[in-house]
């Protein structure tokens, strides 16, 4: 598995946790701890650390994945868990479409062709033209995205920038004392 949350992750913190005694909590937090040298199984933490190895490899644009609770061996006071991962395809980005820019004005979005496509690649493009607008004087815009994806896992990004009036600074009048003490 190449997202980088492997069960040797888990494995760490199952044994740092054993180490410190102490039953994990909050977000994240192992779910297999040993109370009265019993096992306990709490499966909907182990269900969300698949779904957020799920959105992990949506945001690297294996937007199909699908991420599964496999098996869970306990030995002694070690626990394995084993996940199953289907990727899919992988979607990167084969076009980006800017319309609706300021006449003379040229923007990088911040996403290039090639690169994997995601939901969050596509905010963060929109947040880059959206701060480029504003660096140049337009105050009041609005960026909209919309993708298309082809049955070769290859997306067709269009950003469309409606820009409001560039707003500039006009006369500035400094009035009160001339001199202080």
């Amino acid at each position: 598995c190449s997202c980088g949350m492997t069960c040797s992750c888990v494995r760490r913190r199952w044994t740092r946790w054993r180490r410190s005694r102490r039953r994990p909590t909050g977000s994240g937090s192992l779910a297999v701890y040993t109370s009265s040298s019993t096992p306990v199984w709490v499966e909907s933490a182990w269900a969300d650390a698949a779904l957020a190895m799920t959105a992990h490899y949506q945001d690297n644009g294996f937007l199909n994945a699908q991420v599964t609770l496999g098996r869970l061996e306990i030995e002694g006071q070690t626990a394995v868990v084993t996940y199953s991962v289907n990727e899919g395809n992988q979607t990167t980005i084969e076009q980006v479409i800017l319309s609706g820019l300021p006449e003379g004005l040229e923007l990088e979005p911040g996403i290039s062709m090639g690169e994997p496509f995601s939901e969050r690649s596509v905010e963060r493009a929109q947040r880059n033209i959206n701060r480029d607008l504003r660096e140049h004087g337009y105050l009041f815009n609005r960026v909209e995205a919309s993708a298309k994806i082809t049955e070769g896992s290859l997306a067709r990004l269009e950003v469309t920038v409606t820009a409001g009036p560039k707003v500039t600074v006009g006369k500035i009048f400094v009035r009160g004392q001339a001199r202080t003490s």
